[in-house]
């Protein structure tokens, strides 16, 4: 019997922006500050959308702040009407202001109906002061995220693809043998782990082999088996797949 499925955690990432932690640096202060929140709205399926929200808060509010309001006559309103969403575009020479923000919030109020003459209030903001894309909030994380991205580097760059088409395809009482489903790249390998982790060179504690061939073998210790694959190129340093694949064997010995 072959089943295949997935398994889930929290989707999150860990982005910086190396730039503005230059510009912020001063002494003793190394210019870093931490933002952590969890994406209410829209929802984050996966830790790729947690980045690219990052990325773009990071874009945002390395910007500078602005929100104002505007009051108007309907008569003297270049525009039919003003929506929630419009975007303003600002300049305001005496607040050195020139920029473009988004319509947040429009209050209005019929002056006269015989001259079809309201008033507005129109309240506006740029998305550095709130995002309005999403919506955010205040989250604890259980643990620090090691693995940092950077703005200028999407993580798509630092990833190869991961082993979706790994099976296993043959078991006795000593040994497994695996086909990853693709060759291995150039210069790189397979690596194969006890338990999704350590992945690297430098660290063997839960490593069962690296190969350079498509199908391989790995001893079998006991009736229930969990084995680990990840393929890595010929970098330096390596580059990995994002994630990992979970070959799982509970025949009778």
């Amino acid at each position: 019997m072959v089943v295949a499925y997935r398994t889930c955690s929290r989707a999150a990432a860990r982005v910086q922006d190396l730039y503005s932690i230059a510009q912020h640096a001063d002494g003793s202060d190394k210019g870093q500050r931490v933002y952590v929140r969890r994406l209410k709205l829209p929802l984050a399926p996966t830790s790729i959308d947690c980045e690219n929200a990052a990325c773009a808060l990071l874009d945002d509010t390395v910007q500078p702040a602005w929100l104002g309001e505007y009051k108007i006559f309907s008569d003297l309103l270049p525009v039919e009407d003003v929506l929630p969403g419009n975007a303003v575009h600002v300049s305001a020479p005496l607040r050195g202001a020139a920029f473009t923000a988004i319509v947040r919030d429009v209050e209005l109020q019929v002056i006269s109906l015989a001259d079809d003459r309201s008033h507005y209030d129109i309240k506006f903001a740029t998305d550095a002061v709130e995002p309005i894309a999403f919506k955010l909030e205040a989250i604890a994380l259980t643990a620090p995220l090691a693995t940092i991205y950077n703005t200028g580097t999407p993580s798509s760059s630092l990833y190869i693809d991961s082993l979706t088409a790994a099976q296993v395809t043959n078991v006795i009482a000593t040994e497994i043998t695996f086909d990853a489903g693709v060759a291995p790249p150039s210069g790189g390998g397979i690596e194969a782990r006890r338990s999704d982790g350590g992945w690297g060179a430098s660290d063997s504690g839960n490593l069962a082999g690296r190969f350079t061939t498509q199908t391989f073998i790995l001893p079998r210790l006991e009736r229930v088996q969990n084995y680990y694959l990840r393929q890595y190129d010929g970098s330096s340093p390596a580059k990995y797949s994002r994630y990992s694949i979970l070959l799982h064997v509970d025949y009778p010995l």
